[in-house]
């Protein structure tokens, strides 16, 4: 990135423009927005006291939404908390990042931890059941559910190509995750 601020100097650029670092042909900047102090500009001249802030339009996220019992509950408006994520944040969010040209690779994990009685336990022999620090036996659950170039598979992540259409993938959580 220093190399790409030092190849600007003395160059002009404006809002928009995509900018290369010479010799290379896969790094590459787009410029979204040029300040001069608090005054928003469409062009300016790069010199070595301009202050340049990088952020990547692409980024590896995961999100973990976890089902508990108070994910379960009714807030006070009448809908569930696990309805407000699925219908409220993650298409706000989905939204951002459309507005924003961004192109994430988002994993989305569903989990959960149960406990069980103790007497519980003697039925559940082939699974692998946890203790907690009070010594409750617990187990823990996820759900996967993998959208690849190529295919949808169920798995514990709903793994996502970069800019996918993102109804989809709320529909797929509200049909075959969070929601059932």
């Amino acid at each position: 990135m220093l190399r790409i601020s030092l190849a600007l100097v003395g160059k002009p650029v404006h809002e928009g423009q995509t900018v290369g670092l010479p010799g290379s042909k896969t790094l590459k900047i787009r410029v979204a927005e040029i300040w001069a102090g608090p005054i928003r500009r469409k062009s300016a001249l790069v010199s070595v006291h301009t202050t340049v802030f990088y952020r990547s339009a692409s980024a590896k996220v995961y999100l973990f939404l976890q089902l508990s019992s108070e994910s379960w509950s009714f807030d006070g408006d009448g809908s569930l908390f696990v309805e407000k994520a699925v219908t409220l944040f993650l298409p706000e969010l989905f939204a951002r990042w459309a507005a924003g040209a961004t192109n994430h690779i988002v994993s989305i994990v569903l989990f959960s931890r149960v406990y069980y009685a103790s007497d519980e336990v003697k039925h559940l022999r082939d699974v692998n059941v946890g203790k907690d620090a009070d010594d409750r036996p617990y187990r823990d659950f996820f759900q996967v559910r993998a959208r690849s170039r190529t295919e949808l598979m169920s798995q514990s992540i709903l793994d996502l190509e970069a800019n996918p259409d993102w109804d989809d993938v709320l529909d797929t959580i509200k049909t075959q995750g969070a929601m059932r």
